[in-house]
């Protein structure tokens, strides 16, 4: 055999070797594991802004966030999301728990949840949800609004409300109180 056809051989022998796999030289990725649930990364000191339509609709802020690789939601902790409209924050949460939800946009916040908005109103409530579509928080849980406009407080059972905190609707009233503002003491400060 001349030293053409064996160069020719030799290449056709590397070439079928080198795609079947059968001389990996050790670069091959280990097999995943069978239950992907137990896999997650830590993400610390976290930012996250989600965009509909190309306009800014909520920035998620975290301490610590645990990404499943086999999920869409992410849990996180010490939770501050910022929400916006026509590119101005609108209003502000904050929790000890947070979930995003990248496909849908919707937030689940929980533990010591509040939201201010920017006229310094405030939602309380122990568990709320951003539901993205329709651009409005939601609870089945008891809530109480403070209103500084009218210095009132509502409390109430479930609840909706848009961004700003404008427009709320409480399904079960459970009170309304009307407080006295806290005086401004001779420096201007309360």
């Amino acid at each position: 055999m001349n030293a053409g056809k064996r160069f020719k051989y030799l290449i056709l022998l590397s070439t079928l070797l080198f795609f079947c796999g059968c001389d990996n030289f050790g670069l091959e990725e280990p097999a995943p594991p069978e239950d992907l649930k137990k896999i997650d990364y830590k993400i610390y000191g976290f930012e996250l802004e989600y965009y509909n339509y190309g306009e800014l609709s909520w920035k998620f802020i975290a301490d610590t966030v645990v990404v499943p690789i086999d999920g869409e939601f992410n849990h996180a902790q010490n939770v501050e999301v910022e929400f916006f409209k026509d590119d101005e924050m609108t209003s502000k949460l904050s929790s000890e728990y947070g979930e995003y939800y990248i496909m849908s946009g919707n937030l689940i916040a929980e533990g010591n949840v509040i939201v201010e908005s920017v006229d310094h109103d405030k939602l309380l409530t122990t568990k709320l949800w951003w539901m993205e579509a329709a651009e409005e928080f939601w609870t089945d849980r008891e809530v109480e609004i403070i209103r500084v406009k009218d210095n009132s407080k509502l409390k109430g059972l479930r609840m909706k409300a848009d961004r700003r905190l404008k427009y709320i609707q409480i399904d079960v009233h459970l009170g309304t109180q009307i407080y006295k503002p806290e005086e401004e003491d001779g420096n201007g400060s309360k």
